[in-house]
């Protein structure tokens, strides 16, 4: 897959997990370009393809997020870690 920025892969993969591999980092850390290592509504499902990925390329930064709203609008909820 290629690199793209993470508005490119928004616009993609909207209201889905994705997973990607770092490529382009900023001077202080934050991710500017990465390549989609596995997108999905199962967040299980690109968890998993972000662990197999990262088990055979132990030197690659990955991120998992939500490219979506966490809540619907106007619902509680609580948020832990």
């Amino acid at each position: 897959m290629d690199e793209e920025d993470r508005a490119a892969i928004a616009e993609k993969y909207p209201e889905e997990w994705i997973a990607r591999a770092v490529t382009a980092e900023d001077e202080i850390g934050q991710t500017l370009r990465g390549r989609v290592i596995a997108h999905g509504k199962d967040r299980q499902a690109v968890s998993a393809a972000e662990l197999s990925f990262s088990r055979d390329h132990l030197e690659a930064l990955t991120h998992l997020f939500f490219n979506g709203p966490v809540l619907d609008q106007g619902a509680d909820g609580v948020v832990g870690f």
